[in-house]
């Protein structure tokens, strides 16, 4: 053997060595940051945004674990996330968890450092839109807007006598009481654990809410107002470019969009003074100002 075929060998050897080793550090680990709600307030489309990040692994589908899988174990947990190296965070999204009280426990159970991501719109506009996804899977009044208006008029209230008691159990509107469900995780996590992220500008400035939550997550802040794009074909909800300046860009599904019914502005009016002292609570406890 010559000594460039000696210096050939030993090249190979090394970079077959240093290529392992990068493969020694990927491996499957319980999630870093949750992402846990709510439900209908953009958690599809923060995800999609921040796993543009180098230094994100995120998890999909939803998981569901901690509400509906729990008894298949943590190992079972830790096989469903995605192959992540030592400096990226891995993060799961199941928006379930917010609202089931449940969850909370377990999840401190699991880590109580974890970090706990919550998208907000809302909660009456986050309500027609739940509505709306719910008549979609049941196949009914699709796009037949007006329909959907009475029929969402026709359960929203206690009885169909003219009383105009908001039915405060009906989950359309149980889930947009936020002040409920934050209050049951901060028995178990204090506020520093918690970012509050606006999805209604999520959807207008989402770069702002990009910095907030890579700030949060102690990660560079590589997604900025450069990555984002408008396209006609997504009905005003904006598109991620896979880099900035790049003309590969990512989209969310065509489901985005779909058609909401217009609701008769009286109804809107009950509906705001229902949220109107849950809000208000909501966003003194968390001490911040209101998003809307």
């Amino acid at each position: 053997m010559n000594r460039t075929q000696f210096i050939v060998i030993c090249s190979i050897m090394l970079i077959g060595s240093q290529a392992w080793n990068e493969l020694e550090i990927l491996n499957k680990r319980l999630p870093d940051a949750i992402l846990i709600g709510a439900k209908k307030s953009g958690t599809r489309a923060l995800l999609t945004f921040i796993s543009m990040h180098p230094n994100v692994s995120a998890a999909n589908p939803e998981i569901h674990y901690f509400d509906k899988y729990y008894h298949l174990g943590i190992d079972w947990y830790r096989s469903q996330m995605p192959f992540a190296s030592q400096n990226q965070i891995v993060i799961e999204k199941t928006p379930k968890y917010l609202v089931d009280p449940k969850v909370a426990q377990r999840v401190y159970n699991m880590n109580k450092n974890v970090k706990l991501i919550v998208i907000l719109r809302n909660p009456i506009s986050r309500a027609i839109s739940e509505f709306v996804q719910t008549q979609w899977k049941q196949k009914r009044n699709i796009f037949d807007v007006e329909a959907q208006a009475k029929r969402f008029t026709r359960m929203l209230y206690q009885n169909r006598r003219g009383n105009s008691t908001i039915r405060k159990n009906w989950s359309v509107i149980r889930n947009g009481i936020y002040v409920k469900h934050i209050k049951n995780w901060l028995k178990y996590f204090p506020l520093k654990s918690f970012v509050f992220i606006n999805g209604d500008n999520l959807v207008s400035n989402p770069h702002q809410e990009m910095k907030k939550l890579q700030e949060f997550l102690n990660l560079k802040p590589i997604i900025s107002e450069r990555n984002f794009v408008i396209t006609k074909q997504k009905k005003g909800f904006p598109c991620i470019r896979i880099r900035a300046g790049s003309e590969r860009i990512k989209c969310l599904n065509d489901q985005k969009g779909r058609p909401h019914p217009k609701i008769n502005p009286s109804v809107i009016q009950d509906l705001n003074n229902f949220y109107r002292p849950f809000n208000k609570e909501f966003f003194a406890l968390i001490n911040q100002n209101p998003f809307w």
